[in-house]
């Protein structure tokens, strides 16, 4: 939930999905390869969750394309890792004196499992936000492999959005 929770936090204008190798510290190892696309005004946290799975996999795809005899590369990050510490459902909670533009961007990153929520006289509300309309899929997506100087622009999805 991190990443795409703090995108939305963080008001980020692109959602970023990195392939790094494991190391020792948390989110530090040489990246392989690294997706990103614009959010969208109608994104929320469970549609680029569904994004962030289907180009996952493809990501996989595209790493053995790139290196079909396994010899996978990657380069070294710059700066230190971007993890941060463990969200729990109590961090969910929102005060209902906050005015509903500082709050939005919140609710846009909540999952549909740990949804955002207040109490009003004792009773907990559960708060899901999620546009009229489903949004489509990103129409571009830039692919880079660091190691090997190489980007591609991807838009392979199926017609479902």
């Amino acid at each position: 939930m991190g990443p795409i929770y703090h995108a939305f936090i963080e008001q980020k204008a692109e959602y970023v999905i990195s392939g790094i190798f494991a190391a020792d510290e948390v989110d530090t190892g040489d990246v392989i390869v690294r997706a990103r696309f614009p959010i969208e005004a109608g994104y929320t946290a469970p549609f680029i969750r569904m994004i962030d799975e289907e180009l996952s996999l493809i990501l996989v795809s595209r790493i053995l394309e790139q290196w079909p005899n396994g010899n996978i590369a990657g380069t070294r990050q710059v700066g230190s890792g971007s993890y941060r510490h463990r969200r729990y459902p109590i961090d969910n909670e929102i005060a209902l004196s906050q005015p509903l533009v500082e709050i939005f961007p919140h609710l846009r990153g909540m999952e549909t499992e740990n949804p955002a929520f207040f109490f009003h006289d004792g009773v907990k509300y559960l708060i899901e936000v999620r546009p009229e309309l489903k949004p489509h899929k990103p129409k571009r997506v830039i692919i880079e492999y660091p190691a090997l100087n190489k980007v591609e622009i991807w838009n392979g999805w199926n017609d479902s959005p």
